[in-house]
């Protein structure tokens, strides 16, 4: 099944928080999702219920080849989540171990890919392109949030290089970008909105309004569906949800019953 990437060169963008909703929102459509975090922050994980003290994951224990599997955590039907779990390790100069890490994970990822109607969505680290693009063979589409306001734009030529550099993998589709916290009400947001579409134009993908929904979801480290399932958020969540599935070619269902993943 696809594997959704999503990467920002900006951290505070909302990247985390957008990978967890769309596993949510599949969830609900009827697919069952699984979040990996690749990113070093390791905060995936407190957006589907786990203590921050919580230190399972696979960072410190997965081998090449490992079966992932054993590192997937269930706390909800159909939604499962791989935390990148601590680092502990001490980096030396020029040290590789990082990389090194990524390159089991990635090499264990082929029992998820076989998956009948499993969504595997990766959170990566910000603005590290070489784990983007360590990634991309298995990539099918690859997601790039960023804040609907004018910083947003300093960081355009950065991200049309990343699309670029991201196409030239012809099994990949061109990575799309989504402005988060968009807000009608300001003519900012309005000047961004459409300084970005006409600038990349077909590798713009949406937005998610700015919602209360989002903070208080955070807050209580569940999704926007569990806080407001009618919010803006949610619709708007719901709406790139379905259309990631017409643009991968997802249908829902099969008429097998499937086993679990873990």
């Amino acid at each position: 099944m696809p594997l959704i990437a999503v990467y920002s060169p900006k951290g505070g963008v909302g990247k985390t928080t957008l990978v967890a909703n769309l596993c949510h929102s599949f969830s609900i459509m009827g697919l069952k999702s699984v979040a990996i975090d690749f990113d070093p922050q390791n905060s995936l994980k407190l957006h589907f219920g786990l203590s921050v003290s919580d230190e399972r994951g696979f960072y410190n224990n997965i081998s090449e080849f490992d079966d992932l599997s054993k590192y997937i955590i269930s706390e909800q039907d159909n939604v499962y989540v791989l935390p990148h779990g601590p680092r502990h390790y001490v980096e030396s100069s020029g040290s590789k171990s990082v990389d090194f890490k990524y390159s089991n994970l990635i090499n264990g990822l082929e029992k998820l890919l076989q998956q009948k109607n499993l969504m595997i969505v990766v959170d990566l680290q910000t603005a590290n392109e070489e784990v983007a693009n360590l990634l991309a063979p298995f990539t099918d589409i690859c997601l790039i949030p960023l804040l609907s306001e004018t910083a947003s734009l300093a960081l355009l030529p950065d991200v049309e290089k990343f699309i670029e550099e991201m196409s030239s993998n012809k099994s990949v589709i061109a990575p799309q970008v989504i402005l988060n916290q968009m807000d009608y009400r300001s003519q900012i947001s309005i000047d961004v909105e459409s300084f970005v579409k006409d600038h990349l134009r077909d590798n713009y993908f949406g937005v998610i309004h700015k919602d209360q929904t989002v903070i208080e979801a955070n807050a209580n480290q569940t999704s926007v569906f569990d806080i407001n399932s009618s919010s803006m958020s949610a619709f708007d969540i719901n709406a790139i949800s379905q259309k990631l599935m017409d643009s991968l070619s997802v249908s829902i269902g099969d008429g097998f019953v499937h086993q679990n993943i873990v």
